[in-house]
């Protein structure tokens, strides 16, 4: 059966849960999902106007640890979906990491995808990154390795599924030096949409830009055409050899889930590629706090709930079933769905 055709997350010919022949069903796989811990050694306070609690979400992530380890000690992997530090780290980018780090490195789970948002990016050039969260994954030979100069990748979890994580940063002038390729295209995209980025005299960036121009700010991006091609050509070979798709970005691709100022600039291209594609069955992402869903044309996309603006903590479980989806949350931070 295909859940594409369902606008919940389980199949629309599904049996709801507790009927006969549905209960003790166990998932193909499940994983761990956590997203914008933003960690600072600071005090909480208001940003963006949002309150967003800096120090306590090093506790708060250390609570996911514990959830994963002793609630779901049988999940295949972890998905971290970007910004794990604030771009308040200046000048203490290294300390506030490893101690990041050793949290999440707690998890009896030993396999973690990173993805990169836009505040790891102020915290550490994009060829550091690389070396701390890419170049030395070896996972059993089943993940594509990223290129140096590339952060997205594929893997597989599990026979007839695959997991395809996007560098929505690709084209950015965050994250890239201002004499590349990558920053000078983004420049221009942003100036040509909201020229008051650049402006010598306007601090607003969203003073009388109209709703469908408000993405186009520098805490967000494209993804290139290299990197499209490559999106298209690993959901040939998955229609090719039946595998099902998960995808995983930092910046949401539709608005639907996460608003119109928090979208990756060329969300319609990619959202053609990805809809086009009966084998995708969902799009994870974080960088918008409040978190969001949206089923748009037979695509599942969810926006998990940031760590920084949930003082109690917002990590989940996905159990991934043949015919259905399930987002698992918790006290009140990522949503069931």
């Amino acid at each position: 059966p295909d859940f594409r055709t369902s606008s919940r997350m389980e199949d629309a010919k599904a049996k709801p849960a507790g009927t006969p022949g549905t209960e003790g069903k166990a998932p193909e796989f499940r994983f761990g999902v956590i997203a914008d811990v933003q960690y600072a050694d600071v005090g909480d306070g208001v940003a963006s106007g949002e309150h967003r609690w800096w120090r306590k979400s090093l506790h708060n992530l250390a609570k996911a640890v514990e959830h994963w380890n002793t609630e779901t000690p049988d999940i295949r992997f972890i998905v971290q979906l970007g910004d794990l530090l604030d771009g308040k780290n200046a000048r203490m980018e290294q300390a506030a990491l490893e101690r990041v780090l050793k949290e999440l490195n707690k998890c009896k789970c030993k396999e973690i995808h990173h993805v990169m948002g836009n505040h790891d990016f102020y915290n550490f050039e994009r060829n550091i990154l690389y070396s701390l969260f890419f170049a030395d994954k070896k996972n059993g030979g089943k993940q594509e390795l990223p290129l140096s100069h590339r952060l997205y990748y594929s893997f597989c979890p599990s026979p007839g599924w695959k997991v395809i994580s996007l560098d929505t940063y690709d084209i950015s002038v965050t994250g890239r030096a201002t004499t590349s390729a990558e920053y000078k295209e983004a420049k221009s995209i942003i100036e040509k949409n909201n020229p008051n980025v650049f402006s010598q005299t306007k601090r607003d960036w969203f003073m009388g830009i109209t709703q469908d121009k408000m993405r186009f700010v520098p805490f967000n991006g494209a993804i290139g055409e290299e990197q499209l091609q490559w999106l298209q050509s690993e959901l040939d070979n998955c229609k090719r050899d039946k595998q099902r798709v998960i995808v995983i970005m930092h910046v949401p691709v539709a608005p639907e889930a996460a608003g119109h100022a928090t979208v990756v600039w060329n969300n319609t291209e990619v959202m053609k590629v990805l809809h086009k594609s009966e084998w995708v069955k969902m799009v994870l992402s974080g960088h918008s706090h409040p978190g969001g869903y949206a089923f748009v044309q037979g695509c599942h996309h969810v926006t998990i709930e940031g760590v920084i603006t949930h003082s109690n903590g917002a990590y989940g479980v996905v159990e991934v079933f043949r015919d259905h989806i399930k987002v698992l949350g918790n006290t009140g931070g990522v949503q069931d769905r």
